[in-house]
């Protein structure tokens, strides 16, 4: 979110209520972006036996 540029230019040409709405409407599009990636993330190691094997590694 630091490097969203449409957050910083509302931040700067708005008050606090006005910014509100671009940050909650920027907010919801940075959750489903991060929904989607971490959806198709999840499918490939479930579909992947060979990176499946690789994952307890990473949790010792």
């Amino acid at each position: 979110m630091k490097k969203n540029e449409k957050l910083k230019k509302s931040a700067r040409v708005n008050n606090r209520a006005d910014f509100k709405f671009t940050f909650e409407d920027e907010i919801d599009k940075a959750l489903t972006d991060g929904y989607t990636q971490n959806q198709d993330f999840f499918g490939v190691l479930l579909n992947n036996d060979s990176l499946k094997k690789e994952v307890p590694r990473f949790y010792r």
